[in-house]
């Protein structure tokens, strides 16, 4: 909404400075200046309205009591507003802030919304303007709450699937563990198994070749004494090497394995 005393605004401004009158001045054609701009003027030989490029008089000046009045109305309306806040004066003009700009976005105070660059925009008080922006706030905080309870909802169900999933996955470590501690005493027990069966059938097969060695080397004593005696005839004269000699030339044959 617009400002009701946007219409004055015109009224109240210098011409040729562009801000708010001071010690504001009439002419002879009726035009409104600062004493001290239009002073200037008259001063540069020109003594010719800015306004209408009618002549003028220096000595003519006449002090304008409706528009000083109007501004004096001005600086009452901004001291009527609420005390002084932290930072709720203009930092140009030291003035109180009471208007905001909506195309700009920003805190005015009367000499500021007077300015070129903000008097065609649409300004509204900071009370109103800011009670607009709280009800856009609250609706913007309730989307926030209810994105936010979404999310919790989310995160939730998140964190459920998360407990389950590992659930599942110590469960699974369990059966897998049990199995393979079937497995391992299994394989002990087989591994036992065949030890004591190798074992077993390593001291039956130590034990029959045992023997057999045992007669092998009794063969072997018994040959090489018979192999002493042979050798020990061969040398003895005829008629002993005839005498009782069976036994040595027809020797028994070694025990076979």
């Amino acid at each position: 909404m617009a400002m009701p005393l946007e219409m004055t605004w015109e009224d109240v401004t210098c011409p040729i400075c562009l801000d708010p009158f001071v010690d504001p001045v009439s002419i002879e054609c009726g035009h409104n200046f600062c004493h001290e701009c239009i002073s200037q003027v008259g001063e540069g030989g020109g003594s010719v309205c800015p306004e209408c490029q009618c002549q003028f008089l220096l000595r003519n000046l006449r002090p304008n009591l409706k528009v000083a009045n109007m501004l004096e109305n001005f600086r009452k309306m901004s001291q009527d507003t609420k005390e002084d806040t932290p930072g709720a004066r203009c930092a140009v003009h030291r003035e109180k802030l009471h208007l905001f700009c909506e195309e700009d976005g920003k805190l005015l105070c009367w000499v500021c919304a007077q300015s070129p660059k903000h008097r065609k925009h649409a300004m509204v008080p900071i009370d109103e303007a800011a009670q607009e922006y709280q009800d856009k706030l609250q609706v913007a905080l309730e989307k926030l709450r209810k994105k936010q309870e979404i999310a919790e909802k989310l995160e939730r169900d998140v964190a459920m699937k998360r407990a389950d999933w590992k659930r599942k996955v110590e469960k699974q470590k369990s059966t897998i563990h049990a199995e393979f501690e079937k497995q391992k005493n299994f394989l002990v027990e087989e591994e036992q198994r065949q030890l004591q069966e190798l074992e077993q059938n390593e001291r039956e097969q130590l034990r029959l070749l045992g023997n057999t060695q045992a007669e092998l080397t009794q063969q072997s004593q018994d040959l090489q004494k018979l192999i002493s005696e042979v050798e020990h005839r061969s040398h003895s004269s005829p008629l002993e090497l005839l005498q009782d000699n069976s036994a040595l030339t027809n020797p028994c044959s070694p025990k076979q394995l």
